[in-house]
């Protein structure tokens, strides 16, 4: 069985499935899977499932899927499987899980089909793992990747990072994972913490935030009105920006500031 197939049959399994595979219809026509779920005895569901999964382009037509499941060998093949555990015919579900595929909006209009995504059931049986001595090939060398490869930080980078023919993740792809992982509250607190403040500076300085028109724009809206004033206080007093101000302010400026009876500069820059 293909890993792929292994993968959604333990997905399967774990939600109460009773999985029959690679089922041969005859005429070079097999069946990749059928699943049953039975409640108090009584059958719940029943769904053929077909999976096609590839990593990079699939070559398929929605024609090809759509015989996957609607062949005349196939359909006869089904309603003998359930005629053998029901002993009538009933209607049943159709399930196709995909992969990488281009034709994913086309595939979703096909009437009948359920399209489920490979990576989500990936995902998922991931997630599920635990550290028990599995058996299975398929399993536990998704067990081996999450608990050995993806819990060192440094492999985890490696992964996301690499670049070239090989690389898992697109500059796009980089983006949208980003952008996940600061909708979650802990990443934002561990970012929040004082050692990554080197980091945090490095950022501003490579982002269009160090643009003084935006600068000045954000810097209000992170602080309150207090911090605002001690903060411009503390700049005040940093020599280098008491230099930029001499430069930048005229006397006219000053003489203005002070008519509002705002206090001089020289309050501001302790001196």
């Amino acid at each position: 069985m293909k890993p792929e197939n292994e993968i959604v049959t333990w997905w399967l399994n774990k939600r109460g499935f009773f999985t029959i595979n690679s089922i041969n219809a005859s005429k070079n026509k097999v069946i990749d899977m059928i699943a049953l779920r039975m409640q108090k005895g009584v059958l719940k569901d029943f769904a053929h499932i077909e999976i096609s999964c590839s990593t990079t382009t699939d070559n398929l037509t929605i024609e090809d899927y759509q015989n996957k499941f609607n062949d005349r060998t196939v359909t006869k093949m089904i309603n003998q499987i359930i005629n053998k555990y029901v002993g009538k015919d009933i209607p049943y579900q159709k399930v196709l899980v995909v992969g990488h595929t281009t034709k994913r909006e086309e595939l979703e209009k096909i009437t009948g089909i359920t399209i489920l995504d490979f990576n989500k059931v990936l995902s998922e049986v991931l997630l599920e793992l635990d550290k028990q001595n599995y058996q299975n090939n398929i399993i536990r060398s998704l067990q081996l990747i999450k608990y050995l490869h993806l819990a060192q930080p440094e492999m985890l980078a490696r992964l996301i990072t690499q670049q070239g023919t090989f690389q898992a993740l697109t500059i796009p792809a980089r983006e949208k994972l980003i952008k996940n992982l600061l909708k979650d509250s802990e990443i934002i607190r561990i970012l929040a913490k004082k050692s990554f403040e080197e980091e945090i500076k490095e950022i501003l300085r490579k982002s269009t935030l160090r643009q003084p028109e935006k600068l000045s724009k954000t810097i209000p809206e992170i602080l309150s009105k207090r911090s605002n004033f001690k903060f411009l206080r503390e700049l005040l007093k940093n020599k280098n920006m008491k230099e930029h101000l001499e430069k930048a302010l005229t006397k006219k400026e000053i003489v203005r500031m002070m008519e509002r009876k705002e206090k001089p500069l020289n309050y501001y820059m302790g001196g």
